[in-house]
């Protein structure tokens, strides 16, 4: 049988399940009248999920509209854990892949990009620190974690019975992103699952934008009509730059001084930090760069240092730092405006 018709019998049958459900669910057999769940998506998986945040403004993202699509894995070996995960997702408005082992799961991840994999942690063949550390070495290997088709790192969460300090720190250490205590509540759930895809819609938002205007930029450098177009949205809001500046030219030329010396300054004691995992002063300087940043009207810059600043709050090391690299390249995008321009 086909794919398309393995899954279109398969939603015949399931015609009785919540629609949510039946994405995920096959009859075991004629006279059952009963469905189990799918362990993995067939071979070349399913067509993507449509299911997308709808904006970053604090609301619980949803399955469709604007945005960029949605797909989460779901890894447990449980099948009443993984059907208790799909209600918790349906009642947000999201679907997920299944797997039920390690193995099943790094082939799930071979076959389709995810944006956020649901972690167990006690699995057969391969248990969820072994998958985590895998993950992360493949995108190490890769030449950085998310840098195809404008992509985050893959957010790990690991769900487990295990939550004690000393389980986190191990967690965190392998390259897992959050945590999450069973039994689960709805409402912790719900908070966890929207922070981290906020974060990967405010990732791919930024890359997007950058992928843009990267042609505009260069063609800038050439005098032509796309780089005059690319002007019209700068990475600095220079009518509140002046403002605050003063009237004349050499108080805005003192004030780009300034704010180039200390930024470029605050920018390499901040990458310092991460580098030596320094995770509170990494905050507090993240913080300090925000704040002055968004004063001068870099709004873009002042974005991915209040990011940077809130992953290192919580601990997360290594999205910190991605989300620094993307400062650090804004950073760069406001000097050379600054330079040009005033």
């Amino acid at each position: 049988m086909s794919q398309r018709a393995f899954i279109s019998a398969a939603s015949e049958r399931a015609a009785d399940l919540p629609p949510p459900l039946r994405r995920v669910y096959e009859p075991l057999g004629p006279e059952a009248g009963q469905h189990r769940p799918i362990q993995l998506v067939p071979p070349g998986g399913p067509p993507p999920s449509t299911q997308s945040p709808s904006d970053l403004a604090g609301k619980v993202p949803q399955p469709s509209g604007e945005g960029y699509p949605v797909s989460i894995l779901l890894a447990d070996d449980n099948q009443i854990n993984q059907q208790v995960g799909l209600n918790l997702l349906q009642r947000m408005g999201y679907t997920a892949d299944l797997a039920s082992d390690g193995r099943e799961t790094m082939e799930a991840l071979r076959r389709k990009r995810y944006d956020l994999l649901l972690l167990d942690i006690q699995m057969p063949f391969m248990d969820g620190f072994e998958v985590a550390r895998s993950v992360r070495q493949q995108e190490r290997e890769a030449g950085g974690a998310g840098n195809a088709s404008c992509a985050p790192p893959l957010v790990i969460v690991a769900v487990t019975a295990n939550a004690m300090h000393a389980d986190r720190e191990r967690m965190m250490a392998v390259g897992m992103n959050d945590c999450l205590a069973k039994p689960v509540n709805f409402a912790t759930f719900k908070d966890t699952i929207t922070r981290w895809l906020r974060y990967v819609q405010l990732f791919r938002s930024m890359a997007d934008k950058r992928a843009v205007q990267a042609p505009e930029a260069a063609a800038a450098r050439s005098g032509s009509p796309a780089g005059r177009e690319a002007d019209r949205e700068p990475p600095v809001d220079l009518a509140r730059f002046r403002q605050i500046a003063g009237p004349s030219k050499a108080e805005a030329q003192d004030l780009r001084r300034l704010f180039l010396d200390r930024t470029a300054e605050l920018m390499r004691q901040l990458e310092q930090a991460l580098v030596e995992g320094h995770m509170a002063e990494a905050k507090s300087l993240a913080h300090k760069g925000a704040g002055s940043s968004g004063t001068c009207g870099m709004t873009a810059l002042t974005r991915w240092l209040k990011e940077t600043e809130r992953l290192s709050g919580a601990g997360q090391l290594a999205n910190a730092q991605t989300a620094f690299e993307e400062a650090q390249r804004e950073a760069e995008s406001v000097r050379e405006f600054l330079l040009r321009e005033i």
